[in-house]
């Protein structure tokens, strides 16, 4: 009933041997997973930065904003930023590869772009961001995941998806709030 009146395309189920809670999804947006209280922060992180990441953040089905409940917000963050630091770069037909590169110097440049314009909006940078600097990777276009914290979800980055590996994590104080910042229908792409 509740993700039919908000209109959600899709829910997931997030640790139904816990107790679960849901990520939903809202319509047209690129991946928008609310991450409410009690939700393990371990877990909902892991799925965020998979999505953000998969096919190199390029999909139109992957996520990109998380809106998470303050209860679990910032060891949530932690936790992104924990796992993003660890994230093998490479050649994506690899089977240990987690993120490969995008598919030009102008899809990198649009998506830092993106990440400028965001922090011109008031989101904080925590991670990433930035061409790889690994020499395992040579000069390919990679870049690594960028997760931004806070800005306005009325603004820039929150309102557009951007084809590369990013997440916007917003702080809502309670479940009303978290499902309030759920992204209109807008432009995509």
């Amino acid at each position: 009933l509740l993700a039919a009146d908000l209109g959600v395309e899709r829910e997931d189920w997030l640790g139904a041997a816990r107790g679960a809670r849901p990520l939903l999804s809202a319509p047209r947006a690129k991946g928008t997973l609310v991450v409410l209280s009690g939700a393990d922060p371990v877990i909902a992180a892991e799925h965020a930065l998979l999505g953000a990441c998969y096919g190199q953040g390029a999909l139109p089905f992957g996520v990109q904003r998380v809106i998470a409940e303050r209860k679990v917000h910032d060891h949530m963050v932690l936790q992104l930023i924990a796992r993003a630091s660890t994230l093998t770069l490479g050649n994506p037909i690899d089977p240990d590869c987690e993120l490969g590169p995008l598919a030009s110097e102008g899809a990198r440049e649009a998506v830092e772009a993106q990440i400028a314009a965001a922090r011109a909006q008031g989101a904080t940078l925590v991670h990433g961001g930035v061409p790889a600097d690994d020499p395992r990777v040579g000069n390919g276009f990679f870049l690594r995941p960028a997760l931004l914290v806070g800005g306005d979800p009325e603004l820039g980055a929150w309102t557009r998806d951007v084809p590369g590996p990013l997440l916007l994590i917003h702080d809502a104080p309670d479940r009303e709030h978290a499902l309030a910042a759920l992204p209109a229908e807008g432009p995509v792409g």
